[in-house]
């Protein structure tokens, strides 16, 4: 529904300022049930490309906390350098 919502706002794209997509899920968190690709999430234009990270083990209750993603060292470097760059 969130799609088809997004969708009839037109094309989907990525901000002009991003030029790295990176985006981490854990298989349990029902938030995130999909990886952002181009079956799931289609951008317009496709670039850049979304670099998706699907083993996450999240130890939060509800699978989305964002501490259990923080405790991903993966996840916490793209955060840490993209915000030292």
């Amino acid at each position: 529904m969130i799609r088809k919502t997004l969708k009839s706002f037109g094309p989907t794209r990525c901000p002009a300022c991003v030029s790295e997509w990176f985006n981490a899920m854990d298989e349990r968190d029902v938030v995130a049930l999909y990886p952002l690709n181009a079956s799931h999430f289609p951008l317009e234009p496709a670039v850049p490309s979304i670099k998706n990270k699907q083993d996450v083990h999240n130890r939060t209750e509800n699978r989305h906390g964002v501490s259990g993603y923080l405790d991903d060292k993966e996840v916490a470097r793209q955060i840490y350098d993209a915000l030292v760059l």
